[in-house]
């Protein structure tokens, strides 16, 4: 039985401004009561059980800890048996006030942690002052108190140098690893949407990654949406992940909505309105985005296997997620 991944933003609401965040709301007001989010609960088991999937649910934000109801999310989820793995993406501004009540989830598996950079410098500069020290202490805390816990990492611009100090970072500190993902401009951060990275240096920031895992770099990596470095005994094991838009994924919106991907703002569906398991198979968005017919330019003919491109990054640059990914370096070598 194979896994589904969801990403479920609970809340909108937050602690912190980032510069790229993909928010362009911070306000409560569509968030869920509890019987609301137990109903969401049930269609999802229901509709892993229909497709014959088990569940790994990332539950974020907004701040998730901001929302009262995340730990009986996590107690009634973990109760059921199509539920595989429970993570928390968290800014970690809070996590010393709820590090108690964190332990005791057996499926709780990985804390996810916001950072944009290796010193208060560049991490503050995006995140907001103090935001640094303060995830630093209570990294600390999480390490003391033995979970996993792996940095999220948002590639811009102005943190690309960042990118060869992240995994000493996460060997010096005692963490998991990290996951480094491309910046989308949506939401508040079409403000600085001049803080894409362009392909040739996403392509050096791969070659980078590749070599400190001791692993010969090939072209056909752009398939890969985000890299994640787990570090364990000095050894850094790489895997690449590839998108989850039409195949194993989506992303839960705190009213119930559903989007092909949390960065892929186009909305397919309602978790009151009919089950996950019929959005995922019948949503014509999906149906387009899965297959290279359906798709325009270089993405169409591109001879990759598996590879459709960044649905989410040709919506948010160009308002059309059919046409072809503008990070893709194969197609900016003029190789198809």
């Amino acid at each position: 039985m194979n896994d589904f991944h969801i990403q479920w933003h609970i809340t909108d609401r937050c602690n912190l401004r980032c510069l790229h965040c993909y928010q362009d709301s911070f306000e409560g007001s569509c968030e869920l009561n509890w019987e609301n989010l137990k109903e969401i609960c049930d269609n999802l088991i229901k509709s892993m059980q229909a497709l014959n999937k088990r569940l790994t649910i990332s539950l974020t934000g907004g701040e998730p800890f901001l929302k009262d109801e995340l730990f009986s999310i996590i107690d009634y989820l973990s109760a059921s048996e199509y539920v595989s793995e429970l993570n928390i993406i968290t800014n970690a501004i809070l996590v010393d006030k709820y590090i108690s009540k964190l332990k005791g989830f057996p499926k709780l598996k990985n804390i996810y942690v916001s950072l944009e950079g290796t010193t208060p410098l560049v991490n503050d500069s995006i995140r907001g002052n103090g935001t640094f020290r303060k995830v630093l202490s209570n990294l600390e805390l999480l390490k003391d108190n033995d979970f996993s816990v792996f940095i999220m990492f948002t590639l811009l611009k102005s943190n690309l140098g960042e990118v060869e100090r992240l995994l000493d970072f996460c060997r010096k500190n005692g963490l998991s690893g990290f996951i480094l993902e491309r910046f989308i401009p949506l939401g508040q951060s079409k403000k600085i949407k001049q803080g894409l990275v362009s392909s040739s240096q996403l392509q050096g920031v791969y070659k980078i990654i590749f070599e400190q895992c001791g692993l010969d770099f090939f072209e056909e990596a752009v398939k890969y949406h985000a890299l994640k470095v787990e570090v364990e005994e000095g050894k850094a094991d790489l895997f690449g992940a590839e998108c989850v838009v039409g195949r194993y994924g989506c992303a839960v919106l705190p009213d119930g909505g559903v989007l092909p991907c949390r960065r892929f703002n186009l909305k397919i569906g309602s978790l009151f309105q009919a089950s996950l398991a019929d959005i995922f198979n019948n949503s014509p968005v999906l149906k387009k985005a899965r297959l290279k017919e359906s798709l325009q330019g270089y993405c169409r003919d591109c001879k990759i296997e598996g590879c459709l491109g960044c649905r989410a990054l040709a919506f948010a640059v160009s308002g059309y997620y059919t046409l072809s990914d503008p990070l893709c370096w194969i197609r900016k070598a003029g190789v198809t």
